[in-house]
């Protein structure tokens, strides 16, 4: 089963990956945009409205669509009991914000930073808002109903795969995307930094395509 599952994520993750460089290459045939000189991102020509979707933030409010707007977001989908990549990628984030303060950005044009769960099963409320303190970068965290978060997943071509017998009190992985979403504060779905992830080279391209 972990094998099929494996395989399953990988499929996904090729068919995502394609699916943004079809996404890329329309949008270039269809117009001639200018298209940001960055260094490790990869940014849509032209930025994807997101549609409504409602999950449950770490202090039980709704999170829609309403909370992507009015600043830059990077947001990253895992679960808490991930072993690796989404304690790596969330200090990670965390760190090229702090890089970005340092060097006098203001406040207002730091990115936030999001946590998505995408194994309700075992990710409650506190469950979440635990996990994203610990990194103590005011990471803001949500997760929700299987269909909400397959709605958002499927907006931002976000791949991810919970066994079918998966229960609360199971001791189960959960295969996800790496990447970190980028979302503009038009609540737009603006690109991707793709794994493996570098705090300087995050920090130092978000100022590029930002300021």
């Amino acid at each position: 089963m972990k094998q099929q599952s494996l395989i399953l994520v990988l499929a996904g993750a090729v068919a995502a990956a394609s699916g943004l460089w079809v996404a890329l290459k329309q949008q270039q045939t269809d117009s001639t945009p200018t298209v940001v000189n960055n260094t490790v991102s990869t940014l849509l020509p032209q930025p994807k409205p997101l549609s409504e979707f409602l999950l449950e933030d770490g202090q039980g409010q709704p999170f829609g669509v309403d909370n992507f707007k009015g600043a830059w977001d990077l947001v990253f989908f895992g679960f808490t009991h991930c072993p690796d990549i989404c304690p790596t990628s969330l200090a990670t984030m965390a760190q090229a914000r702090s890089i970005l303060a340092d060097a006098g950005m203001s406040p207002d044009d730091l990115p936030r930073l999001n946590f998505i769960s995408v194994d309700p099963i075992r990710d409650k409320t506190e469950d979440i808002a635990n996990y994203a303190a610990y990194f103590k970068a005011d990471i803001r965290a949500a997760t929700g109903a299987k269909e909400q978060l397959d709605n958002l997943s499927r907006q931002l071509g976000v791949v991810a795969y919970v066994p079918p017998d998966a229960s609360e009190q199971g001791n189960y992985n959960v295969d996800h995307s790496a990447a970190i979403i980028i979302i503009d504060p038009q609540a737009r779905y603006a690109g991707i930094y793709s794994a493996p992830h570098v705090a300087t080279d995050i920090a130092e391209d978000f100022k590029r395509f930002t300021q």
